[in-house]
């Protein structure tokens, strides 16, 4: 598992990743301390402060605070990724929102989050692989 270095604070962000090889992966945002324990088990054993990943077999884990929580996630988890598909993510820190797109669509969105800053996040298992294909980020006011 592994937490992106760069950290968003404010702004609009879009990062797009292609998945090579199909294993269970988890893809999302997370928000916290990084340690060991957190980068080297499953999503559901993490301790970060906060996190939303969509998972390749349709789960959605939503932590706040080491604690599932329901915050407004609109969308079909029922969407299962598949090798050679991309996977789109659009975090816009000033409105507080997360889009999840497959192939362009938008298939999950969350509002309201209300963690000051997060980075992305991605955990593959042992026989998957992915590629970050895309990555911009816009400093607009709110």
């Amino acid at each position: 598992c592994a937490l992106g270095s760069e950290e968003f604070l404010k702004g609009l962000h879009y990062w797009k990743i292609a998945v090579e090889r199909q294993s269970r992966m988890w893809l999302g945002i997370a928000s916290g301390e990084v340690t060991k324990s957190n980068l080297t088990c499953s999503p559901e054993k993490s301790s970060f402060e906060f996190m939303i990943a969509f998972c390749s077999d349709g789960v959605l884990m939503r932590f706040k605070a080491g604690r599932p929580f329901i915050n407004d996630i609109s969308g079909s988890t029922s969407n299962i990724w598949s090798t050679r598909e991309e996977i789109g993510f659009k975090l816009d820190m000033n409105k507080r929102t997360l889009d999840i797109l497959m192939n362009e669509q938008v298939v999950l969105s969350a509002t309201d989050l209300d963690y000051c800053s997060v980075r992305p996040y991605v955990c593959i298992e042992y026989a998957g692989s992915a590629t970050l294909q895309a990555r911009q980020s816009w400093m607009v006011d709110s």
